[in-house]
This record gives structure tokens, sequence and C-alpha cells, in this order.
């Protein structure tokens, strides 16, 4: 009887001793699971911030080509004016020319 005891306990302590050996592995792979994510939270942060950081200077480089673009356009509007203008003051000049020849 009492060694019939001895040997399940000694089952038993052995189930305990793999149970333990099991519970460290499980452990250590929850860890392992827990630093890698947080590793790949890190470098998605980093990519992120890069990316913000491109989105920015994108924005600028945007808002400058639109200033050119204005700029651009108000000149060829400031030219068409100019040449408008003298348009006119030729017509009139050829006008006032005509009309002297006419009156000879």
């Amino acid at each position: 009887r009492e060694a019939e005891i001895a040997e399940k306990e000694a089952v038993l302590a052995k189930k305990e001793q793999e149970l333990a050996k099991q519970k460290e592995k499980t452990q250590k792979l929850v860890q392992q699971s827990a630093t890698a994510s947080a590793e790949r939270e890190a470098q998605m942060a980093e990519k992120e911030k890069e990316l913000q950081k491109k989105v920015a200077l994108l924005e600028k480089e945007k808002e400058k080509t639109q200033k050119l673009v204005q700029q651009a356009a108000a000149k060829s509007a400031e030219r068409e004016q100019e040449m408008a203008t003298k348009e006119k003051a030729y017509l009139d000049q050829i006008a006032e020319l005509h009309g002297k020849l006419q009156d000879k």
C-alpha cells in the first residue's frame, strides 16, 4: 500500500515537474511575443513619424508650387493688360493718322 502511494506520489511529482517546465516555456513564449509586438509597434511608430514628415514636406512643396502658379498667372494677366493697352494705343494712333490722311 505504501509503495503504491509512493509510486503515485512519484508520478504526481513528475507530472508537476513537467507542468512547471511547460509553464516556463509558455511564459518564455508569451514574453517573446510581447517583446516582438513592442518592437513592431516601435517600428510602426517610427514609420508613421517618417511618413508624417514626408507629408509635411510635400504640403510645403504644394504651397510653394501654388504660389508660383499664382505669381505666374498674375504676371501673365499683367502682360496681357500691357499688350491690350499698347494695342489700343497703336490702334488709336493708326485711327488718328488715318483721320489726318482723310482730311488732306
